[in-house]
């Protein structure tokens, strides 16, 4: 009887699992920087024989995100797709965009293109982009206003495959106001779930005469301006919402001045994913099937403990920013009503002393609160006078290193942690992946992200110093950015 070969080439298995393979290595949502040293760059550059079979796997050419700056540029990278180019017609990324989305086979497309540091779209990048429009599945555009314009002439439609769109103007600050829905791009998008609006500002009076919308709408990203048009108190913004989108599932709603009165009842809801920037909405709602909060501002825990006792539902995840006005009593009422949350993202304000109430509410005798916690993610502002206690959290990470897997740490200060923190986070820890993130981070290399569970979500800044604990989403929660795209 022969015996099988003790090593295997990855080249001796068949197509279909070199595939896969290659495909897991790009990062988990998707969100490809072209890099030579990352995938699918990488892979193709091994030899000719990786180089044939990547080429040959169209997932492999579906996802790019371009940056625009003086930093990022990608004339050599369109060179490894074709040595002989010399100075091209158009700009070097207008080619790789090309050639990379050439060998897609009508896959759906995600595209990703950000203007930062007062830069512009390159000459072809646009034209290079409407070839492939009936391909869009996901598109992300944060570019200067006359961009934006250029971009609304070349295109004409139709977009089968769209189903997340996303426009922002870099160039100015100021909200605009919409009136009606009726663009071409949403019209002529049949598929299309995930809309951002967070560019334009609402009235509830133009929310109730939209005369047209996404029939298969399932995420909405919204900004409503009460000083133009009050929230009534008994009604709130939410009823218009679901009204004009039925099938909502996910909402991110920004509302300028919202009143605090109490409304007469409770709306019950659909939602699934539910991002607030004031506290005082959760006392229109009951969301029985939620499963991820964020509340931008808490004053008082009142509104959440109720929101949770009326909705009943099973939160997974929960992010919101800590008041050091909030006593750990009522936190850890909080995270009582909390038994299935196995994310927790907290932005601490500038008080070293909350550390030490996250110590006392997490770890400790209080380890068994949230039992199935596995994610921890914490950011902190910070002077350089008040350094961020490391040895706490160090010492919260241990107490709970049977459960939590992932902890990140984002700290806005310009000092790194000392050696000998170092030292301490390498012993004691068991599994836990741990990362920290500070202002001179090299984590503000994009291509440093190699493995993508931190990628910027579909819905935020261009830059790490702007992410909140709000905007950094795991990896397996991403309703606004098609994991498969």
């Amino acid at each position: 009887m022969s015996l099988p070969p003790a090593h295997l080439s990855i080249l001796d298995l068949p197509f279909e699992l070199i595939s896969l393979v290659f495909i897991l290595c790009l990062p988990i949502r998707r969100r490809v920087r072209p890099h030579p040293d990352h995938p699918p760059l990488s892979l193709a550059g091994v030899c000719s024989r990786w180089r044939a079979i990547a080429l040959a796997i169209p997932e492999l050419w579906t996802s790019m995100l371009i940056e625009f700056n003086e930093l990022v540029l990608y004339e050599e990278i369109s060179r490894l797709f074709d040595p002989s180019l010399a100075t091209p017609p158009v700009h070097p990324t207008a080619l790789l965009m090309n050639a990379w989305f050439a060998r897609s086979a009508g896959y759906p497309l995600s595209v990703s293109l950000n203007c930062v540091e007062n830069s512009f779209i390159p000459h072809g990048v646009l034209d290079t982009m409407a070839l492939y429009q009936t391909q869009w599945g996901r598109i992300e555009l944060n570019v200067p206003e006359a961009d934006l314009s250029a971009f609304d002439r070349i295109t004409v439609g139709p977009f089968p495959l769209l189903e997340t769109l996303s426009t922002h103007i870099t160039d100015t600050e100021e909200l605009s106001y919409l009136i009606d829905l009726d663009s071409k791009f949403i019209r002529y998008s049949p598929r299309l779930k995930a809309l951002d609006l967070s560019e334009y500002a609402f009235t509830l009076t133009s929310l109730r005469t939209l005369t047209w919308t996404p029939q298969n709408l399932t995420a909405l990203q919204l900004r409503c301006d009460a000083t133009r048009d009050p929230v009534p108190a008994t009604e709130g913004p939410f009823s218009v919402v679901l009204e004009h989108f039925p099938g909502l599932l996910h909402l991110d709603i920004f509302v300028d001045y919202f009143s605090r009165e109490l409304p007469v009842e409770r709306l019950s809801t659909p939602f699934q994913t539910l991002m607030l920037n004031d506290d005082a909405m959760l006392d229109y709602l009951c969301a029985p099937t939620l499963q991820y909060l964020h509340v931008l501002a808490i004053m008082t825990t009142t509104p959440l403990l109720t929101f949770l006792a009326q909705s009943q539902c099973r939160l997974s995840t929960l992010s919101i920013s800590v008041d050091f006005r909030i006593s750990n009593d009522d936190w850890h009422a909080v995270l009582a009503a909390l038994p299935d949350l196995r994310t927790l993202l907290l932005r601490l304000p500038q008080s070293s002393p909350v550390m030490q109430s996250c110590n006392t509410l997490l770890g400790g005798a209080a380890s068994d609160q949230v039992p199935n916690l596995q994610t921890l993610v914490m950011s902190q502002d910070l002077t350089d006078s008040d350094p961020f206690p490391y040895t706490q959290w160090i010492e919260l990470l241990r107490t709970r290193n049977d459960t939590i897997l992932y902890a990140d740490l984002f700290v806005r200060s310009w000092q790194p942690p000392l050696p000998e923190i170092n030292t301490q986070l390498g012993a004691g820890l068991g599994a836990i992946k741990v990362r920290i993130f500070f202002e001179t981070s090299p984590a503000h290399d994009y291509t440093q992200d190699v493995i993508g569970d931190l990628d910027f979500p579909f819905f935020s800044g261009p830059h790490f110093k702007d992410v909140e604990p709000g905007d950094i989403r795991p990896y397996y929660f991403s309703p606004f950015s098609n994991g498969a795209m």
